[in-house]
């Protein structure tokens, strides 16, 4: 019983580490969609330098989460120790060369102006208030599942404001006004949040810990499928707007 136990827990392991990996994925590709928001309405229209540009997002944003994977808070996190832990130090090594290396030639790049004239602007604002506060949550925190909590609260702030922005524009306010749309927030959390963090902290059985967590990722994932297909900026006029208002803001 306790092999089959064991067996179970390795495998929601294997099964929570892509989980993480997509919610990691989801949220700086949402960043992302707003980079090219602004580049859109900066008259950037080089794909070479829209390239770039989210090529130092993801160095940046990458940077952290790898290394936490190399610390010795990783295998804490509950997460499947998939490299010889012998490999580690050099790895960590070649990961700051690799990062040091790439955000110089992303530079250059950039103040070279070999694309695009380089014009400051909250499209840089952004990316480095996105870079900035991932260093700074991963510095903080060790572990995996309160970071990417940590980090959603940016994702969300940015989905609120599109939310309330394309209500204002159709002559609506959600829930009426903002302090009741505030309150059911907060009530909603409160309650979703306190099943899943303090039900899976209060359960001593393994199975139902493990239910509690699969329901948590199985309402993500399906966040994530529908936020996929729903934000598409070409297909859509009316959420285009609704983008384009709240980057604008």
């Amino acid at each position: 019983m306790l092999a089959a136990a064991a067996g179970t827990t390795a495998r929601c392991r294997l099964c929570v580490l892509p989980a993480y990996l997509w919610a990691y994925w989801h949220l700086v590709r949402q960043h992302y969609g707003f980079v090219m928001l602004y580049r859109g309405r900066s008259g950037e229209t080089d794909p070479r330098a829209a390239r770039v540009d989210g090529l130092v997002l993801w160095t940046g944003c990458l940077h952290p989460l790898l290394l936490f994977s190399l610390s010795d808070a990783y295998p804490r996190s509950g997460l499947p120790q998939l490299i010889p832990v012998s490999m580690i130090p050099p790895l960590r090594i070649a990961l700051h060369a690799g990062f040091a290396i790439a955000l110089a030639c992303l530079v250059a790049i950039v103040v070279s102006q070999r694309f695009e004239r380089l014009r400051l602007g909250p499209k840089h604002l952004l990316m480095a208030i996105v870079v900035g506060f991932h260093l700074l949550v991963f510095g903080l925190l060790d572990d995996l599942l309160a970071i990417l909590a940590t980090l959603t609260i940016f994702h969300n702030l940015q989905y609120h404001r599109i939310v309330w922005l394309y209500e204002r524009g159709l002559g609506r306010k959600p829930s009426g006004g903002l302090v009741p749309y505030l309150a059911f927030g907060v009530s909603l959390g409160a309650v979703w949040y306190g099943i899943r963090v303090l039900g899976v902290a209060a359960s001593h059985s393994e199975l139902q810990r493990n239910l509690l967590i699969g329901l948590g990722w199985g309402v993500a994932f399906h966040h994530y499928l529908v936020d996929g297909r729903i934000w598409h900026v070409r297909r859509s006029k009316p959420v285009s707007r609704a983008l384009e208002m709240g980057a604008a803001a």
